[in-house]
């Protein structure tokens, strides 16, 4: 990024919350990212497993969102990833670190999502309340309740009303973001801020 101040949004669903998450330990240690992870401002998270849910391990999670998406939990990829200390809980102790450099969205899942595996049929909550948050006090975490299936949770129509409140909590972030960026810019000498502010600009038009 060449040292420029942009403020970044990711916005993930279900693992690839996770993997943003990786990503984000793994810039932490390593300094040719710094400037990614010093300029990530927010993150919208639509039902990601951070934890393990009511009774349910995380990589047990994992394997039922498999399951959703194509009928069967036998994913080589899954199998080793559950093995490995990605899924595990010390990822988010690894994360914690940096909980309270971000805004977060976090966004639930409140309907059952249908599954069909081996001839059998169920209907669950994949990704459960418990474990599609962070727990953080304060506005640090703001939560959303998303009347969808897992697999629908991140999807909407333009009309569509479900969406009014995730559009306001992204919204708030936007704008938050833009404002910790001009405040940072007002900060440094007047040269530099005022390259900041084009950058900005630019970027934005």
């Amino acid at each position: 990024m060449d040292g420029k101040i942009v403020p970044i949004i990711f916005v993930a669903h279900s693992l690839g919350g996770l993997l943003v998450k990786q990503a984000l330990v793994a810039a932490k240690n390593d300094d040719s990212f710094a400037d990614l992870r010093k300029n990530t401002y927010g993150l919208v998270f639509f039902a990601v497993p951070h934890q393990g849910g009511h009774g349910a391990s995380l990589g047990k999670i994992a394997k039922n969102i498999v399951t959703t998406l194509n009928g069967s939990s036998r994913n080589d990829l899954i199998e080793s990833l559950c093995a490995n200390s990605f899924f595990q809980e010390n990822q988010a102790t690894f994360f914690r670190h940096q909980l309270e450099d971000y805004q977060i969205v976090s966004i639930c899942e409140t309907k059952p999502t249908k599954i069909k595996h081996l001839g059998w049929a169920t209907a669950m909550i994949v990704v459960d309340e418990k474990s599609a948050t962070l727990g953080l006090a304060g506005t640090r975490e703001r939560l959303v309740l998303v009347d969808s299936n897992h697999s629908e949770v991140c999807k909407f129509q333009a009309d569509d009303d479900k969406f009014d409140p995730v559009k306001r909590a992204i919204g708030r972030m936007a704008d938050g973001a833009i404002a910790a960026m001009k405040t940072t810019a007002e900060s440094l000498p007047t040269e530099t801020s005022m390259s900041l502010n084009r950058t900005w600009h630019l970027e934005a038009a």
